[in-house]
């Protein structure tokens, strides 16, 4: 009898252990969540529609300006195409399909009863278009409501499984007084969500301001993509617009003065990607990014090849020896200041056979005041960058030799380069990373990594300030048989410590 009872109680016990398994699933502390980030809303369709997984609908928090619940082809046809969905609709196709039961679209911070009113009307009009049945579906299934209404609702709980879709757009109408502080509040609602599901879309056709796009993409990306692997569309080749809507806006670009930075390149598909600022690839390399379609697969290519590159040389020489180095290129320029002639090159440095390299620049204020670097050979360090230092400030064609009394407005910057290697694409680099190297001919230009960053510059800029620095067009590299080499790079730019004794250093 006691052996029964025993058993029983095991019984009983597995049951329980079983049930609270089972809680725990339930009510979403185990969900695993998938990061998706896309140009375009509209790439958000498929992600969300795989994550439901046959299971039960979702409720879904639309972060975005639009509504994009317009009216579209019959969702749950086998014949839906990439020109079937689009980014005015694509929210509908979801609650046809019953992917979502329940939409509570964000469409600003603040919404006043006149821009309320005037939202909800847009709506009206859009699904006015669809069958009676889906229209009232879709009425039923959107709740307009604004930023402080969404967290009220959160302190009472979203029910069902949650997934949360935040469309950039968002930022540039009625964001409140600060469009980065919204955004910050958006992302701290994200990430203690627990949500299944998480989208983000830059909607480059309705960013006012690239720039201010760029800048919120690049936030997005790093604080979600240090929560949750990130998984990142790049768009196709296909880059006709969706809307008349797009089409207006890529107009209003057209009229700008900058529209060949900004315009034609600010625009969805693949190229929108090779324009993105230093900022984005920036927060790519910090956050680790998944190809999630071919085109994202062709503009990563060697994206981990070169990462891997980039690690090597920061374990070979490490931020400590970096300062040092820099300290080094201080001395020198101060000790040659002090003496009455400069040594004699063959004293100072013997190039080698190791495929390294050294640079070191001096700026004052905006303005550079001499630079000079050695592409590779550099098998002792500290000899190359005392070389580097003195040729910098005192032989630079390009400058006149810096005197003693610049030296409390000086910074020195130095830069270590890995191996150059050819490009077969020369946009194939990271900028921020990669310091390239033009060749045309035998003659060679080097662009150093650390300037992409400086000035937030993308691929395509990147790439043109290098033909311009050798004399050529912007474009020169496109029509000329040359060669763009890529090396990772290291560096640190900090302002003279002149307050040092000479004997200290």
């Amino acid at each position: 009898m006691q052996h029964h009872k025993e058993k029983f109680c095991l019984i009983i016990v597995f049951i329980f252990l079983l049930f609270l398994i089972s809680c725990m699933h339930n009510d979403g502390s185990q969900t695993e969540t998938t990061l998706f980030f896309s140009d375009r809303h509209v790439d958000s369709y498929q992600r969300i529609q795989e994550a439901r997984d046959g299971g039960r609908p979702f409720t879904l928090i639309l972060l975005g300006y639009h509504h994009d619940a317009g009216p579209g082809p019959d969702y749950r046809s086998s014949d839906i195409d990439e020109h079937s969905l689009t980014s005015f609709n694509w929210l509908g196709g979801l609650i046809e399909t019953g992917t979502v039961n329940t939409i509570y679209w964000v469409s600003g911070h603040t919404l006043l009863l006149p821009n309320r009113n005037a939202r909800k009307a847009w709506l009206e009009r859009k699904i006015a278009n669809d069958p009676l049945e889906l229209a009232e579906t879709k009425r039923n299934a959107i709740q307009l409501v604004d930023w402080p209404q969404l967290l009220t609702i959160e302190k009472e709980g979203f029910s069902g499984r949650l997934a949360i879709s935040l469309d950039l757009d968002v930022l540039t109408v009625a964001p409140g007084p600060d469009p980065d502080l919204f955004l910050e509040e958006m992302l701290d609602f994200i990430e203690r969500s627990n949500a299944e599901i998480i989208t983000v879309a830059l909607s480059a056709a309705y960013q006012p301001k690239p720039e201010d796009g760029w800048r919120w993409f690049a936030r997005s990306y790093q604080r979600l993509g240090a929560r949750w692997p990130a998984i990142l569309d790049f768009g196709g080749t296909n880059v006709s617009a969706e809307s008349r809507e797009e089409y207006e806006s890529w107009c209003q670009w057209a009229k700008q003065p900058n529209f060949i930075d900004f315009g034609a390149s600010f625009a969805p598909g693949i190229e929108l990607w090779n324009h993105a600022p230093a900022s984005v690839w920036k927060a790519f390399c910090q956050a680790g990014t998944i190809p999630g379609d071919d085109a994202a697969k062709r503009v990563l290519e060697d994206f981990d090849a070169e990462l891997s590159r980039y690690q090597i040389l920061r374990e070979e020489v490490s931020p400590k020896q970096l300062e040092n180095l820099s300290t080094y290129a201080e001395k020198s320029l101060c000790d040659a200041l002090q003496a009455s002639e400069l040594p004699r090159r063959d004293q100072l440095y013997i190039p080698g056979k190791r495929q390294r390299g050294v640079a070191v620049r001096f700026v004052s204020g905006y303005e550079d005041r001499g630079c000079m670097s050695f592409y590779s050979g550099v098998d002792d360090y500290r000899k190359a960058v005392q070389l580097a230092a003195l040729d910098a400030a005192f032989t630079d064609p390009r400058y006149e030799s810096i005197q003693k009394n610049e030296l409390s407005e000086l910074e020195v910057e130095l830069s270590i380069f890995g191996e150059f290697i050819p490009m077969e694409d020369p946009m194939n680099f990271i900028p921020g990373v990669d310091s390239l190297l033009l060749d045309a001919n035998g003659e060679r230009t080097l662009l150093q990594a650390s300037l992409a960053t400086e000035r937030n510059l993308s691929r395509y800029q990147f790439l043109e300030t290098l033909n311009r620095k050798a004399g050529f067009e912007p474009e020169y590299w496109k029509e000329h048989d040359v060669t763009v080499l890529k090396a990772p790079s290291m560096s640190l730019r900090r302002r003279l410590h002149t307050d040092r004794q000479k004997n200290s250093w």
